[in-house]
């Protein structure tokens, strides 16, 4: 039963995958029917054994996928899409508290996956639109906040360092290569920011707004607030609105064009598959 919702699974990743790339957004009915399949054959399961652990699994799944889901979510990590997304395979995996159970494998391949093609996404764009954004990075990189976080962490990495040598630890490896990371995740911020400012924020009139757009900054008419930052994505309504308002007002809207984050959960998945839980290999 498992190899069939994994290929459920993988179908669905695939899709999702194919429209995310294309149009920043996954269909409902994609999630909706992962979500159907999973409880379907969590139930038959549940049935033609004779036991009540398939619904456990499936109640443990959609207990841990869900709230994960809405916590990106609202945290503005991502898009409505790619929270129903996660609570599908939240449905299709199930859950077991065991560190080779696919679920868990499958959480700790989405952090890895996640980090990996998040920095290869930015490096890529940073890349083509270099002339753009080295400007911008100069920039940034000047301002107190961020000359505070590059001293800290060039302090916390020799800090580090100085303790894994002194001291007789058997993990020194890991250590080291964290010591190594912490000056380069600063720097990594700090090229996502620049990112962020010259490749991924449109001005564009509510004619082209789609449903679930991220709005920067709180669009107000005539004195009436209609959408903002704080509404985690625009709603047809408020679209509506504003297509109507624009008759009588011009109005000008800025989104952000964020990075498609489901190839991520396809990845992860493909690692999952392949080597299993991580963590176990060592």
């Amino acid at each position: 039963m498992l190899e069939l919702a994994l290929v459920i699974a993988g179908v669905i990743l695939v899709f999702a995958t194919i429209t995310d790339i294309r149009s920043t957004e996954v269909p409902d009915w994609l999630s909706y029917a992962g979500i159907a399949a999973g409880i379907g054959l969590h139930s038959v399961l549940a049935i033609t054994s004779w036991s009540v652990q398939p619904l456990i699994s499936l109640g443990l799944g959609l207990l841990i996928f869900v709230p994960l889901g809405l916590l990106m979510y609202y945290a503005g990590q991502w898009g409505g899409g790619d929270s129903k997304l996660m609570m599908a395979l939240g449905a299709l995996f199930g859950l077991s508290f065991s560190m080779s159970h696919f679920s868990v494998a499958f959480l700790i391949n989405t952090l890895l996956a996640g980090a990996l093609y998040g920095l290869g996404s930015v490096a890529f764009i940073a890349a083509r639109n270099y002339a753009k954004i080295a400007p911008v990075y100069g920039t940034l990189a000047k301002q107190k906040p961020m000359l505070i976080a590059r001293l800290f962490s060039m302090l916390a990495a020799i800090a580090l360092i100085l303790v894994v040598v002194s001291l007789d630890i058997p993990v020194r490896a890991p250590l080291l290569i964290l010591a190594g990371l912490l000056p380069l995740l600063t720097y990594s911020l700090l090229v996502t920011k620049a990112v962020e400012q010259c490749c991924m924020l449109k001005t564009i009139p509510p004619s082209e707004l789609r449903e679930g757009d991220w709005i920067v900054k709180d669009v107000v008419v005539a004195g009436k607030r209609i959408t903002g930052p704080k509404d985690l994505g625009v709603t047809k309504e408020q679209i509506a609105e504003l297509q109507r308002l624009s008759k009588k007002h011009t109005i000008l809207v800025e989104i952000k064009n964020g990075i498609p984050f489901v190839p991520s959960f396809l990845l992860a998945f493909v690692l999952t598959v392949w080597i299993g839980n991580p963590l176990l290999l060592f």
